[in-house]
């Protein structure tokens, strides 16, 4: 793997739950480090390097809590990207916006039945937390919560991640569409040259970009995984944070 990073253009992909920040039971307090936001400052500032955080957050609060101007941005998904020069949206269908008013209405009183519980609106998307309920409480609220979405499943997709379950536009999109986009952006990655890419993630949601990059990317789980698309598997955040600080001294040392 090494000669592959160290030289030629090298695109660098990174979840942020769970891989450049540790999970929290309250998530509104994930925070990186001072010390992994200066690697990825200099890495991103490296020649040939481009940097993309791809999150289920929504854009603006990822954007909030890494605080770089030189890399993209795949909020929500990869539903909504910004970088420099460029900014995606995807276009939901035209009643998927009432759907999920409806959908709000359904679910609003859960947090209240089921302690510990939470609803998150990201505008394209609206997610069920139950990581700080307790684990007694948690089979009752997520029936629950599948009771009330049924009679709209066939207008939205539902999908799964640690402790959290998520509506979504029923639109062909995901974590690894929104890799693939960015990798054909001409804006973000001028020219033809070949590129590298490497995705790092730990989620249910990561496994679409590991899929997306099975035959050419450079593919990392975070935590074991007895069932993975990712081709190696690294232990925690801080490995996240020790591999992109050899990465930049490798690319440094290559000026």
């Amino acid at each position: 793997m090494k000669p592959r990073l160290a030289s030629g253009r090298l695109a660098v992909f990174l979840d942020f739950d769970g891989t450049l920040a540790p999970i929290v039971r309250q998530p509104e307090q994930a925070a990186i480090s001072p010390c992994l936001r200066r690697t990825l400052s200099r890495l991103s500032a490296c020649p040939g390097v481009r940097v993309g955080v791809v999150s289920g957050r929504s854009l603006a609060d990822l954007k909030k809590r890494v605080r770089l101007k030189k890399i993209a941005y795949a909020g929500n998904h990869g539903l909504e990207i910004e970088g420099a020069g460029f900014r995606f949206r995807c276009k939901a269908p035209p009643g998927y916006p009432r759907t999920l008013d409806h959908i709000r209405d359904s679910i609003a009183d859960l947090p209240s039945v089921f302690p510990g519980t939470e609803i998150e609106d990201k505008g394209l998307t609206l997610s069920f937390h139950y990581r700080r309920a307790d684990r007694r409480v948690v089979p009752g609220a997520v029936a629950a919560f599948r009771r009330a979405v049924r009679p709209y499943q066939n207008r939205l997709q539902i999908r799964t991640g640690k402790r959290i379950l998520e509506i979504r536009p029923p639109a062909p999109w995901d974590k690894g569409e929104a890799v693939l986009w960015l990798l054909s952006n001409r804006v973000w990655l001028p020219g033809r040259m070949p590129t590298t890419a490497v995705y790092i993630g730990d989620d249910r949601t990561d496994e679409d970009a590991f899929r997306a990059l099975r035959d050419e990317g450079v593919t990392i789980r975070v935590g074991r995984s007895v069932r993975s698309a990712a081709r190696y598997t690294i232990d925690d955040t801080e490995s996240t944070a020790r591999f992109l600080d050899r990465l930049v001294r490798l690319r440094e040392g290559s000026k």
